[in-house]
């Protein structure tokens, strides 16, 4: 896991090296109960929708090609504007 920072989000990045996810299958992973493994096809769809809750996501990362590369993108709702600062 990696995580990185830019100014409107807080990024995690899981990735392995196994043989990846189709391109063709890539959006439908996150729908409730699709499964290209004998998996049950709850967990992701249960991951986006919370994040989404959140204004929040969680995508594949289509330019990784050595196995599969997730991407949790987390709204940072802190901004330079919105610190309070002593200037008098």
């Amino acid at each position: 896991m990696d995580w990185s920072k830019s100014d409107t989000h807080y990024i995690l990045s899981f990735k392995d090296d196994g043989v990846g996810i189709p391109e063709e299958i890539q959006e439908k992973i996150f729908d409730f109960g699709y499964s290209h493994t004998d998996g049950s096809g709850i967990g992701l769809f249960q991951v986006r929708d919370t994040l989404s809750k959140i204004k929040s996501e969680i995508v594949v990362n289509t330019e990784f090609k050595n196995g599969v590369e997730f991407l949790i993108k987390i709204q940072n709702t802190i901004s330079e504007e919105s610190i309070p600062t002593n200037n008098n």
